[in-house]
């Protein structure tokens, strides 16, 4: 089999062995590779809200919520039997009562919550769904 003048049919595999071997050397190849894994391998995130009409705190909880776009599921325990029972068995003592990635958190704090969370996204959205609901569309 002839070849090109200069090369033999390896070198072109020798060159791109010696590639990824300088990118792993250099750590930019497996640095790639494990954020890819994480962000495959990483639970989602999850949260409950345990709330009554007339709680300030959860409006805050859920306006939050809304403004960094991170769903939720509310229970509202004045209307739902099943929900008020749950709370109850949670051991809740007032509204709001989170469950956050299975951990459970009475009342509302943001800082608490982003411990629980994990860090918030970096941008919040300029005008809440809890805002846009209430008629308050004007962002802040």
């Amino acid at each position: 089999m002839a070849s090109k003048a200069g090369t033999t049919p390896r070198s072109g595999i020798r060159t791109t062995g010696w590639i990824a071997l300088l990118l792993i050397f250099l750590g930019v190849a497996p640095f790639r590779i494990a954020v890819a894994a994480e962000a495959e391998a990483s639970p989602p995130k999850k949260v409950y809200i345990f709330s009554a009409p007339a709680c300030i705190y959860c409006y805050v909880a859920k306006k939050t919520f809304d403004k960094y776009g991170i769903p939720y599921e509310e229970f509202d325990i004045s209307t739902s039997e099943a929900a008020r029972n749950y709370f109850i068995k949670l051991g809740g003592q007032g509204t709001p009562l989170l469950i956050v990635n299975g951990k459970r958190m009475q009342g509302f704090d943001e800082q608490r919550f982003w411990a629980l969370y994990g860090p918030p996204p970096s941008r919040p959205a300029e005008v809440s769904e809890t805002d846009r609901k209430a008629g308050n569309d004007q962002p802040k």
